[in-house]
């Protein structure tokens, strides 16, 4: 069926815009995606220190408890004992929740999720206060 000139036209401009709708989200999926890992690798490196320092905390009451100076009862040991297994759970976890963003990233940017390398940001957010130009982006929309 003979569709005109017009049709076909009208068609194509229907095309164009759909794929740069499509580059225009996946651009936006892939800058989401990196920001989340950025995100997810300072949550991680905070929950690993925080355990780290739980399990210092939990060797000096050991020690204390061991040498039976004043701190370093039963209860205390078991509480601080607690918080060093609270902490490791929430760093690993963190560890898990890292991984998983880091496979979504590999995947939408078509790189292999085991090539053993890790994909860790290097860039820091820019922190810049954004103004809108209404009077261009009320241009833009009805132009296109």
């Amino acid at each position: 069926v003979s569709q005109g000139v017009s049709i076909a036209r009208i068609n194509t401009d229907i095309s164009v815009a759909d794929f740069e709708f499509a580059v225009t989200q996946m651009v936006k999926d892939v800058e989401d995606l990196y920001w989340d890992l950025y995100l997810a690798y300072r949550q991680y490196d905070a929950d690993e220190s925080n355990r780290r320092e739980s399990q210092t905390m939990w060797e000096k009451v050991k020690i204390m408890q061991d040498l039976g100076a004043d701190g370093g009862g039963l209860i205390a040991e078991a509480q601080v004992r607690e918080n060093y297994f609270d902490t490791r759970a929430r760093a690993e976890s963190s560890l898990s929740e890292l991984y998983i963003i880091e496979n979504q990233f590999r995947r939408l940017i078509g790189l292999p999720v085991n090539d053993g390398k890790i994909i860790r940001p290097a860039d820091d957010p820019t922190e810049a206060e954004f103004v809108t130009n209404w009077e261009s982006t009320l241009l833009d929309a009805l132009t296109r």
